[in-house]
């Protein structure tokens, strides 16, 4: 970590000798601003206190001028190595799918509500039935599933609705995954006894197992192969930087 953060400084002084050398220029007024937008954002507008800071840490206002020059020069460098690498081609991307296909694929899945119905240390075991059913009649008038788990579900994700998300059947004890891989998308399961607690199951959606259609990540894979290759250009400018500059450090 060390060695990556004086890298990274020593790159900073690289770049910014660069900015100079190629007659690059930052406006006054354009340090000024930056400097009011943090003593704002950062000293409640007060002068004093941004003031007293400097003095705390030992710099000037002119010095402390330079290090937002530099900053912005840095920011604007960076942006500037990588502006050529911004588009990859559709072949790149269909190339990546095909390489790493194994990485798309997808288990067999439910988007599982659930309503789950725990039994207090003093009810009578028949009340948490007559729950269940008092729910079961609702749900056969056509109240909405998500509406009814936030009144009665007694688990973490009632406020959701008891949405579970996106749920593979490893995820599952057997006795739910049997039931919860027979519904149909928009459909409910009779309730389910376990223990002192029963299950009430609702698949908001389901999909088989296999790979995601390249249509689905493409952008997603454009991105990332974007990200990779403005990198890879941003290495290759620094690497001549630090081939062609010299950098004398003092401990």
């Amino acid at each position: 970590a060390e060695d990556q953060i004086i890298q990274t400084l020593t790159d900073d002084v690289l770049i910014v000798k660069q900015f100079f050398e190629d007659k690059g220029m930052i406006p006054r007024s354009y340090i000024e601003n930056e400097v009011n937008e943090r003593i704002i954002s950062q000293f409640d507008n007060s002068r004093s206190k941004f003031l007293a800071y400097l003095k705390s840490i030992g710099k000037t206002p002119d010095q402390y001028d330079v290090e937002i020059r530099d900053e912005m020069i840095v920011n604007f460098m960076r942006i500037k190595m990588t502006k050529s690498e911004v588009f990859v081609s559709p072949v790149k991307v269909e190339e990546f799918y095909t390489e790493n296909k194994q990485h798309f694929f997808e288990e067999e899945a439910v988007h599982l509500r659930l309503i789950i119905l725990a039994q207090l240390t003093d009810e009578a075991p028949e009340l948490l039935e007559q729950t269940a059913e008092d729910i079961m009649r609702k749900l056969e008038d056509g109240i909405d599933f998500a509406e009814l788990a936030k009144k009665h579900s007694q688990d973490s994700k009632k406020d959701k609705g008891g949405d579970w998300g996106w749920v593979e059947r490893k995820s599952l004890i057997p006795e739910l995954a049997d039931t919860a891989f027979k519904l149909e998308a928009g459909t409910y399961a009779d309730p389910i006894k376990l223990k002192n607690k029963i299950f009430i199951l609702y698949a908001e959606d389901r999909r088989d197992e296999g790979y995601v259609p390249l249509e689905e990540v493409r952008d997603n894979i454009a991105s990332m192969l974007v990200t990779d290759m403005a990198q890879e250009a941003e290495d290759r400018k620094l690497t001549r930087l630090r081939r062609d500059g010299y950098i004398r450090r003092f401990n």
